[in-house]
């Protein structure tokens, strides 16, 4: 994706720099792509922008000629492109959260160095923020679901454990209605096991379907 918007980008800067009508063309393109782009020089001051970016950091305002301190919040993201601007011989990515307007976003940050094409024009670059806000909101859920679904298990592997253990240990004293009462306690609970099992079966099926694994 970094690659493609490279070259989408690269080729915006080339036909603006023509004053192309070409260049319109280009820019709806990259206007209409989900993700956040932004190239920057080396100042840190906003060559282009899409839709996307403005819309999240400006409020659908335009971001061109803007230094990206000046708008961005998140420590994470520029300690992301410090880093980045000591090695710009490869691309990279993190995940990072973004907070805007009382709300939370994850986005996996990717850059790349964009090529020059007017002369004296140096080296930029290009900024790709994916939006995974859902994917991270499902993966807390996952979390949580694991967590209380571990609890629900312990409850019934104790009781079976007991029970079964009790049956063995005093099978010579054991009355019979004894006996059938902690068999019934067994039976119980390993219909409650399985239940549980068949909901972690039924969750992996679906995740399964969502990522495409």
């Amino acid at each position: 994706l970094v690659e493609s918007l490279n070259g989408l980008i690269d080729l915006h800067n080339k036909t603006a720099a023509e004053k192309t009508g070409y260049s319109s063309q280009v820019d709806a393109m990259l206007g209409a792509v989900k993700e956040v782009v932004i190239n920057f020089d080396s100042e840190r001051i906003v060559k282009y922008a899409n839709h996307a970016a403005e819309r999240l950091f400006k409020g659908h305002k335009s971001l061109q000629g803007l230094r990206l301190e000046g708008f961005m919040r998140s420590i994470g993201l520029l300690e992301f492109l410090d880093e980045m601007a000591a090695n710009q011989d490869r691309a990279d990515s993190t995940q990072l959260k973004i907070v805007r307007a009382q709300k939370t976003y994850w986005f996996e940050a990717s850059c790349a160095p964009v090529v020059g094409i007017g002369e004296g024009e140096g080296m930029s670059t290009l900024l790709v923020l994916h939006d995974i806000t859902k994917l991270k909101e499902l993966e807390v859920m996952r979390r949580e679901f694991v967590a209380n679904v571990s609890h629900e298990l312990r409850t019934p592997l104790t009781i079976i454990k007991g029970f079964a253990e009790t049956l063995i240990d005093d099978a010579e004293t054991l009355q019979s209605d004894s006996r059938e009462r902690f068999t019934k306690k067994i039976l119980t609970n390993a219909d409650r096991l399985h239940v549980l099992v068949e909901d972690l079966l039924t969750i992996s099926r679906l995740e399964s379907t969502i990522f495409g694994l």
